[in-house]
């Protein structure tokens, strides 16, 4: 953390030359990319510990897909990606931790942006009645490289990524999906993805929340 807030610092001096400012970002690149590493490792460890306490509160699923996709919009222009949210179904306030909801959705959504070359990614936000419950499920498509079938099984896992030639090229801890997994597991929920190789993939969650009270 201090490496990262004093390269921070540093690279909003006006006196550096190309060279020392170019050191700095990579400094700055790389320590950043370390904290993001440690926070993973962290956050698994506490799922898997059964540390971390859901906090309920209400919120809009359309709303918190919308704010997502805005805090990556800018990723997927600059690739010249589409990134858009549907909704279908019930509406209306739910009850349930919108901020372990908004984490799963940011890694599914910046999975789908990394992973996408051409065309674009969509989201798509469901509810539906379930008794006195509500249904809810989020799905993020893509037109990205896929997962080929024999690797769909264990692309939940921890440290996994499809195989080291995407790891080589795409970055990345493979803790991303395992925490999200967990997450939603913890909510009563599942995960799942559908996929074909050049045709890109389907992840979505699913969890069964209470509509808000007013």
């Amino acid at each position: 953390t201090a490496i990262v807030g004093f390269s921070g610092l540093l690279r909003k001096a006006d006196d550096l030359n190309p060279r020392h400012a170019r050191q700095v970002k990579l400094i700055s690149d790389a320590s950043e990319n370390l904290l993001s590493v440690v926070n993973d490792v962290l956050d698994f460890s506490r799922l898997e510990a059964g540390a971390v306490e859901l906090d309920a509160e209400p919120f809009d699923p359309v709303v918190m897909a919308h704010s997502t996709v805005a805090l990556l919009e800018g990723q997927a222009t600059s690739k010249g990606l589409t990134l858009s949210v549907t909704s279908e179904g019930f509406d209306g306030a739910l009850l349930g931790d919108c901020a372990r909801l908004r984490q799963v959705l940011t890694n599914l959504v910046s999975n789908a942006v990394k992973f996408t070359a051409t065309g674009g990614v969509e989201v798509r936000v469901r509810q539906s009645m379930l008794g006195d419950q509500r249904k809810l499920r989020v799905s993020v498509q893509d037109s990205g490289i896929g997962v080929p079938a024999d690797q769909i099984a264990g692309i939940f896992g921890r440290f996994t990524q499809a195989d080291a030639s995407v790891s080589r090229q795409f970055g990345g801890t493979g803790l991303g999906l395992a925490i999200s997994k967990r997450i939603i597991t913890a909510m009563g929920g599942e995960v799942g993805v559908e996929s074909e190789p050049g045709r890109g993939s389907t992840f979505w969650f699913e969890a069964v929340l209470p509509p808000a009270t007013e």
